[in-house]
C-alpha cells in the first residue's frame, strides 16, 4: 500500500482525471480503488458479507476528493487500518465464512486476492504513470513481487 500512495502523491493534478488504458477510469478513481479495497476486506471479515456492492461506489467516492493528495491521504489512513487489523484480527476472525459475491469464501481467501489485485494494479499504475512521462518513485522490483500470483498481462 506504500507504494500505492507513493505513486498516487506522484500524479500530477492536471492528469488526475486521464483514463486508464483498460477502461474509461480516471487515475483517481484508480487509485481510491487500489487503497479502499482492503478494507472492504476488513469490512467483510467483521461482517460476514462480500457481496461487491461497493464497486458501484467508486466513482462517487473518489469524487468527494479534490486532490490526488488527498487520495494518498485517504490511503495512508487506509494502510493504518490494514496495520492495526494485522494486530487485532485473530485467527478465528479471519477462519469466519463470509458470503462473497463468487460463494463462500474467508478473510484469508480475501487477504490473498485482495494483496494479488493490489500488486496487479500496482504495475498498473507504474505503467500508466510511464505513459504521461512520470517516473515512479521508489518503485518496487520484479523480485518484490515473487510469490503474489497474478495476470502476466499487464492490461
Amino acid at each position: 500500500m506504500g507504494a500505492v500512495i507513493r505513486a498516487t502523491r506522484q500524479v500530477p493534478p492536471e492528469r488526475a482525471m486521464w483514463a486508464t488504458p483498460d477502461r474509461d477510469r480516471p487515475f483517481k478513481v484508480f487509485c481510491y480503488h487500489i487503497l479502499v479495497d482492503p478494507i472492504h476486506v476488513l469490512d467483510a471479515i467483521a461482517d460476514g458479507k462480500y457481496d461487491g456492492g461497493f464497486k458501484l461506489t467508486y466513482n462517487e467516492k473518489a469524487a468527494l476528493f479534490d486532490s490526488m493528495e488527498e487520495v494518498a491521504n485517504f490511503g495512508e489512513q487506509c494502510r493504518d487500518r490494514v496495520r492495526r487489523a494485522g494486530i487485532d484480527l485473530k485467527r478465528a476472525d479471519l477462519d469466519r465464512e463470509i458470503d462473497g459475491y463468487m460463494g463462500k469464501t474467508d478473510g484469508h481467501e480475501l487477504f490473498h486476492l485482495v494483496l494479488s489485485h493490489t500488486a496487479h494494479h500496482l504495475r498498473q499504475l507504474y505503467d500508466m504513470l510511464g505513459r504521461i512521462g512520470v517516473k515512479p518513485a521508489e518503485p518496487l522490483a520484479a523480485e518484490d513481487f515473487r510469490g503474489i500470483p497474478m495476470p502476466e498481462s499487464l492490461w
